[in-house]
């Protein structure tokens, strides 16, 4: 588990710092204003791609990694998926004309925002492969390597020969390249002779099965996460919104170490390799909280003038709402060895349940406070929206193994242990 969890750590906190640059360099040349239009309609694919997903992925990672479909099944129905997807997303983006808007152009980015869908889709499925074959390395190696690239095409200056909206198009395209790329890896490595086939009848049900509630829980996340953009958008300045979602942008990186850890925890609960899980989990919370409390409180002394002067003076503004945001965060980097413990288990209900609770209370104030005080009951509201769903799970968890609340948030020297135990098979990474 141990070794699992430092590879997950590694390569994919590798690719997230890569994305990090990425992300500061675009958001340092577009400006609040700019940056703020490009990530809210990102968000707007994002949803579409859910959808068109139907988190499949889940399904394929679980079933896999408990050895009830083959690969060559599985791959069949991720390549005729995302053909179909992106299919019906060419109807869908051409009936509602949804273009990107840019400062002054208008840019029409049907086909580009189709690379961007079914590329993604692409690599969700095949990664989610890799991950259930506990190889972290492959696919995290080529979306490292892409964003490399993109960095080094990323204009600094607009009189640059890449201009500003040639850039958007080679980004929006990047993504169906890494997914072609991560799919002819995966085919290399794990189908010799190209074996490839549809999952019968009895396979689409037990993914099918498992993908409706995964489908249901992840968008209702989705909608628990980015609701805030849709309140901010609508109600606020295009440079109010462009702090905002920089300041969530930041406070997303807190939950990268969770996501990882959760990312390995999840096949290794499906396949019953945790022969103590309560015990791995707790300690895992409470290792996580202790840690990524450290981070968010030099970022409270430091951030007012930190990330204007990383991000440009358009920024100036993100401060406040980032320091909102801190304590749901922490609150999400305590319940993501949860989340992974009730997935890997099969009881979904439990998350459709605590995330539909979280968001009704978003919803409602977000529509009575985010009209009159903008980005800061915004950043409020959806931090009491993350403590509302970790209390729920929380809840659950202690209800079903009758544990102290406390056991959640008390660090201990055990914990330390662990993490240097962790630290110590660093000689393995590759």
């Amino acid at each position: 588990m141990r070794n699992l969890i430092l590879k997950g750590i590694f390569w994919r906190g590798t690719y997230y710092i890569s994305l990090f640059i990425l992300t500061l360099l675009m958001s340092r040349y577009y400006k609040a204003s700019s940056s703020g239009l490009i990530y809210y309609n990102l968000t707007l694919l994002a949803w579409l791609t859910l959808v068109l997903s139907f988190c499949l992925e889940i399904g394929m990672n679980y079933h896999l990694a408990s050895g009830k479909i083959s690969s060559s099944a599985l791959t069949g129905l991720a390549l005729v998926w995302t053909v179909g997807a992106g299919i019906i997303s060419y109807f869908i983006l051409k009936i509602f004309n949804i273009k990107m808007y840019l400062d002054s152009s208008e840019i029409p980015f049907v086909y580009f925002s189709i690379f961007y869908i079914t590329g993604n889709l692409l690599i969700s499925f095949f990664s989610a492969l890799f991950y259930a074959l506990k190889n972290f390395i492959a696919p995290n190696l080529i979306l490292i390597t892409c964003n490399i690239i993109l960095i080094c095409l990323m204009p600094k200056k607009s009189n640059e020969s890449l201009a500003q909206d040639h850039f958007i198009y080679i980004y929006y395209t990047s993504f169906l390249f890494q997914g072609v790329l991560i799919f002819l890896l995966f085919i290399m490595k794990n189908l010799p002779g190209l074996k490839i086939r549809l999952p019968g009848k009895v396979d689409m049900m037990l993914l099918l099965g498992m993908s409706v509630w995964a489908f249901l829980t992840n968008g209702l996340a989705m909608v628990l996460y980015r609701l805030d953009y849709w309140f901010v958008d609508h109600y606020c300045s295009t440079r109010d919104l462009g702090n905002y979602i920089q300041a969530s942008k930041i406070g997303q990186a807190f939950l990268v170490i969770p996501s990882i850890i959760s990312t390995a925890v999840f096949p290794m609960m499906a396949s019953g390799m945790l022969k103590s899980p309560v015990k791995n989990i707790q300690s895992l919370t409470r290792s996580l909280v202790f840690f990524s409390s450290i981070p968010a409180i030099i970022l409270v002394f430091t951030g007012k003038w930190l990330f204007p002067y990383i991000l440009g003076n358009s920024f100036e503004l993100m401060y406040i709402p980032f320091v909102l945001l801190i304590p749901g965060l922490l609150a999400f980097c305590l319940i993501c060895p949860i989340t992974a413990y009730y997935g890997g288990k099969k009881i979904l209900y439990v998350n459709f349940v605590s995330l539909l609770t979280a968001v009704m209370v978003v919803i409602i104030l977000d529509a009575l406070t985010v009209p009159e005080y903008g980005i800061k009951a915004a950043a409020i509201v959806s931090s009491l929206g993350y403590l509302c769903y970790a209390g729920c799970l929380i809840w659950f968890f202690n209800k079903q193994h009758s544990i102290r609340i406390a056991n959640f948030f008390t660090i201990r020297y055990s914990d330390f242990g662990w993490v240097k135990k962790l630290i110590s098979k660093a000689d393995n990474l590759l």
